[in-house]
């Protein structure tokens, strides 16, 4: 049987209120699945995405993240010529897409996913000047501070984990010296 996307019409029968996660069917095609709608969808009366259920086996599998990049002001530092890509025939380069495909990197000190350093790189390169100072609230393994050092950027990272950051403290010592500074 092939799924189709579930018709606007019928969200706008159940209601947006409900339609926000309710089972949306499409009764002549039997098909059913669960649909979330984002506010901004919801404002538009568009379709909601499908909602992954692993206990049940039968849906996609989620596999993609959200990046967030702050900034403490509207008007921000955004290098977009730092980051372009190749293109596909090799003759120029393109804007970065907003999908990227970036595999993992192995973390011999940590039993948990470590941030890829080509996750980190494309932020601190579009978004930083060298010599900038680079926050990473969510320091974790310390990624950020390794890839700023690479790029000659400095780097305040914040992490409540005692074991996180002496793992960070491992990494940041194989870079060079200490990126960390005292408690």
């Amino acid at each position: 049987m092939q799924a189709h996307p579930i018709r606007r019409q019928a969200i706008r029968r159940r209601g947006l209120a409900e339609a926000r996660s309710a089972e949306a069917v499409a009764p002549e095609r039997g098909v059913r699945g669960t649909y979330k709608l984002s506010p901004e969808r919801r404002a538009k009366g568009g379709l909601g995405c499908p909602v992954s259920h692993p206990e049940h086996g039968d849906t996609l599998t989620v596999a993609h993240e959200y990046l967030f990049l702050f900034s403490k002001s509207e008007r921000y530092y955004f290098d977009q010529d730092a980051i372009k890509q190749q293109t596909t025939n090799g003759n120029g380069l393109k804007n970065r897409r907003t999908v990227w495909s970036i595999n993992t990197e192995p973390c011999p000190e940590a039993h948990f996913a470590v941030f890829p350093r080509e996750l980190v790189r494309p932020c601190i390169l579009a978004g930083s000047h060298p010599n900038d100072v680079i926050l990473d609230p969510f320091y974790g393994a310390g990624t950020t501070g390794i890839v700023a050092k690479e790029f000659n950027r400095r780097c305040i990272g914040i992490e409540l984990n005692r074991e996180f950051i002496e793992i960070a403290e491992r990494r940041a010592a194989k870079v060079q010296g200490s990126l960390i500074l005292g408690e």
